[in-house]
């Protein structure tokens, strides 16, 4: 199980280059994680080319993925 879900917001910006993006990121010493609702989010909205899509790809393949279970919807 992950310590911390990156918001998407967060991932976004670190590809856009956002410094402050970029300097939490790299200050984290926990395992950083996505759930599939950000991966989801983020693969959509990177729609305009393949190019675009691998981007976020290698940027997405950097986190766990998180799965719901159960108990987070109680």
């Amino acid at each position: 199980m992950s310590l911390a879900i990156v918001d998407t917001d967060i991932i976004i910006d670190y590809a856009r280059a956002v410094l402050a993006a970029d300097t939490w990121l790299n200050a984290q010493s926990v395992q950083l994680s996505i759930t599939p609702i950000n991966w989801l989010e983020i693969i959509y909205g990177a729609k305009r080319s393949i190019a675009e899509q691998n981007d976020y790809l290698t940027i997405l393949n950097k986190f766990k993925i998180e799965y719901f279970i159960e108990d987070d919807i109680k």
